[in-house]
C-alpha cells in the first residue's frame, strides 16, 4: 500500500509542476505563448526528476540511482545542504516552473511589443 501512495504522490507532483503553470497561463493570461508553456513544462519536469532521483533522500534511496552513481543515497547527504534531503520536490519544482513560464511570457511580450512598434514606425 505504501508504494502505491508514494508512486501516486510522485506522479501528481510531477504533473502539477509540469502542467499546472501552463494551464493557468493559457487560461488566465492574454496571449500566453507556446514558448512559455514549453519552458514551464520542461523546467518543471527536469527539476522534478532531478529532485526525485538525486536530492530527496526518501525517494532517491528507494530508487537507488543516486546510490549507484554517487555511492550515497542523496547527493546532499553529509553536506551543509543535507536539510534539503527532507524537502519535497513540489516545493522547488512548482515555483521554478511558474518562474520559467513567466520569464518566457515577459520575453515574448517584449519582443512582440518592439516588433509592433517598428512596424508602426515603418508604416508612418
Amino acid at each position: 500500500m505504501a508504494i502505491n501512495a508514494q508512486g501516486t504522490s510522485l506522479f501528481f507532483g510531477l504533473c502539477a509542476a509540469a502542467f499546472l503553470p501552463s494551464y493557468f497561463g493559457a487560461l488566465y493570461l492574454k496571449k500566453f505563448p507556446k514558448a512559455g508553456a514549453l519552458a514551464s513544462i520542461l523546467t518543471g519536469t527536469a527539476i522534478s526528476l532531478f529532485w526525485i532521483f538525486f536530492i530527496n533522500q526518501k525517494q532517491a534511496s528507494s530508487l537507488q540511482l543516486c546510490n549507484i552513481i554517487f555511492g550515497k543515497p542523496s547527493i546532499v547527504s553529509n553536506t551543509p545542504l543535507s536539510k534539503l534531503a527532507m524537502v519535497d520536490s513540489i516545493l522547488v519544482e512548482l515555483p521554478a516552473s511558474i518562474l520559467a513560464g513567466a520569464i518566457a511570457w515577459i520575453i515574448y511580450h517584449m519582443i512582440h511589443t518592439n516588433s509592433e512598434k517598428t512596424a508602426e514606425d515603418k508604416a508612418a
